[in-house]
C-alpha cells in the first residue's frame, strides 16, 4: 500500500498542519493548493505539487510532481541520481543548452526527459515569464513516461500505472476512474492510482490540453 503522501505547508514559525493528501483511487490537488518554493539552487521560483515522501530536503525524495518559474538565463539545479522531464506550460518557449543538446521548447512541443546530473542551461524566449510543469524520479527505484494530450470531445482512455498523473494545462477536463469522478481546471492535478480498475476516462469540458505522467515502481521497491 501507497503511503500516506503530504504537501508541507509549514514555513518556520508556522502552527498550522500540513495539508494531508491520503491516497485514494483517484485524488485532486487544486492549482491553489500547490506550495510556493524555491529551486534547489535556489535561483528560481517553484510550485510543489506533490512528492513521496512528503518530508526531507530539496532532492531528499522517491518521486516529486511540480511546476516552475524562470526569466532570462538560469543553470538549472543538479539533480544526482534523479531522472527528469519538463513541460512548457506558459511563456514563449525555452531555449535548453548543454554539452548534449541545444534545443527549443514551447507549449506545443514533445516533453523533455533529461538526466538530473545534465549540466543544463536555461533561457527563455521573449519577454514572458516562462513556466513548466515536471515530474522528477529517483532511478534506482522508479521509472516515469511523461506527454502531452489534445483532449478530443469524445475524450481519451488512459490505462493507470502504479501512480498516473493528469495535469491540466489548457481548458477544464472531466476525470473518471471506476465510480470516482473529478471537475478539473487549468492548472489543476489528479493523481490516479494502481487499484486494479483499469483505465482512466479524461474528458474534455472545454479545448483542453492534458499533460499525462506515469510513475512505476521498479521491482523491489517498497510501495
Amino acid at each position: 500500500m501507497l503511503q500516506e503522501e503530504r504537501l508541507n505547508t509549514e514555513t518556520p514559525g508556522d502552527d498550522k498542519p500540513a495539508v494531508s493528501v491520503t491516497p485514494m483511487p483517484l485524488d485532486v490537488i487544486r492549482s491553489d493548493q500547490a506550495i510556493p518554493t524555491r529551486w534547489k539552487n535556489n535561483l528560481g521560483e517553484s510550485r510543489l505539487i506533490l512528492r513521496s515522501p512528503p518530508d526531507g530536503e530539496p532532492g531528499d525524495f522517491d518521486w516529486q510532481v511540480g511546476t516552475a518559474t524562470m526569466s532570462g538565463t538560469l543553470p538549472f539545479s543538479d539533480y544526482p541520481g534523479i531522472d527528469r522531464s519538463l513541460c512548457v506550460i506558459g511563456g514563449q518557449g525555452l531555449r535548453i543548452r548543454s554539452q548534449l543538446r541545444d534545443l527549443v521548447l514551447t507549449k506545443e512541443s514533445a516533453p523533455f526527459h533529461f538526466q538530473g546530473e545534465e549540466k543544463i542551461v536555461g533561457t527563455t524566449l521573449g519577454q514572458d515569464v516562462m513556466q513548466d510543469f515536471n515530474i522528477l524520479s529517483r532511478r534506482d527505484g522508479f521509472t516515469h513516461q511523461t506527454r502531452r494530450v489534445s483532449v478530443p470531445p469524445e475524450g481519451v482512455a488512459h490505462p493507470v500505472g502504479d501512480i498516473s498523473i493528469i495535469y491540466v494545462q489548457t481548458g477544464r477536463a472531466t476525470v473518471t476512474l471506476g465510480s470516482q469522478s473529478v471537475e478539473m481546471d487549468t492548472g489543476d492535478t489528479a493523481i490516479a492510482r494502481d487499484s486494479n480498475l483499469g483505465h482512466c476516462q479524461i474528458a474534455s469540458q472545454q479545448d483542453s490540453v492534458c499533460i499525462i505522467g506515469d510513475i512505476t515502481y521498479s521491482a523491489g521497491t517498497r510501495r
